[in-house]
């Protein structure tokens, strides 16, 4: 908490002097990262997926980037599955005090919504429920066949960037099968929620900002007034276009996809 106060201090002096330091880390960002920013908005001043705060405990599936070829991490790739229940409610109670300690911060008047984009989560459902019983959560629906290749070439970039491991086909083959088993595992657990608990969203719709789909998530949220994106972004963000190619996956995989999650096809 402290240290939050610390750098939002530093934030307000950097901005009076010219942002020096912030135009630096941007120039430092764009030389260390800049290939994966074009496949992925990611940068220091911008929000990120909550998991990454469990590498300091030890307790994730982000550690695999830097320790591909270990398999005491092997576990966290299918959380609910294989994790003892007692460690999964440790690990995820330290969570759930975590985004406290940044509501503190960040939402003290308690105005805001903390809404957590976290794929891992679809492995975590089940726990998550057990810590955080008024939980809410969107299911954005996106076919695998698009969404599975484009996880594997952000998958490749970051191994890239992180180590120098050779992913072999095997390793991609077993990638795939989790992505897999990370869509059964949440359809399973979201049995547990009640039909008020969850809002499944089309992607399509959402990039789009489909007034109709918008006014159902701000009141399943429980937002009296929301603002639209300007027009120019808004046409920006219907292409969703990336520079990156996404990485080709088999016909094998192609069937096997439509065959078990035929649900989330378009």
């Amino acid at each position: 908490i402290i240290q939050k106060y610390a750098l939002l201090q530093l934030n307000k002096v950097d901005i009076k002097i010219g942002s020096p330091l912030r135009k630096t880390i941007l120039k430092l960002e764009d030389a260390v990262i800049g290939d994966l920013k074009k496949i992925h908005p990611i940068g220091l001043f911008l929000p990120e997926e909550d998991e990454i705060i469990l590498i300091w405990s030890l307790s994730t599936l982000y550690l695999t980037y830097f320790y591909p070829d270990s398999s005491f991490l092997a576990d966290y790739s299918e959380f609910d599955n294989r994790i003892a229940y007692k460690k999964r409610l440790r690990i995820m109670k330290r969570y759930v005090r975590l985004i406290q300690r940044h509501n503190y911060v960040f939402n003290n008047a308690n105005k805001k919504c903390f809404l957590s984009k976290n794929p891992m989560l679809m492995s975590k459902v089940f726990t998550l429920k057990r810590v955080i019983p008024d939980a809410l959560i969107i299911e954005t629906r996106r076919t695998p066949l698009k969404t599975i290749p484009s996880a594997l070439s952000l998958n490749k970039k970051l191994y890239g960037i992180s180590s120098s491991f050779n992913l072999t086909e095997q390793f991609t083959n077993n990638a795939i099968e989790s992505l897999m088993t990370w869509h059964k595992m949440m359809e399973k657990s979201l049995l547990s929620f009640d039909k008020k608990e969850v809002l499944k969203v089309d992607f399509n719709k959402l990039i789009k900002q489909d007034l109709k789909l918008c006014e159902e998530l701000s009141s399943f949220l429980g937002i009296r007034d929301f603002k639209l994106l300007p027009q120019k972004i808004t046409n920006e963000k219907v292409k969703h276009k990336s520079t990156n190619i996404h990485q080709a996956i088999s016909d094998y995989w192609v069937k096997r996809i439509s065959n078990e999650l035929p649900n989330y096809l378009d």
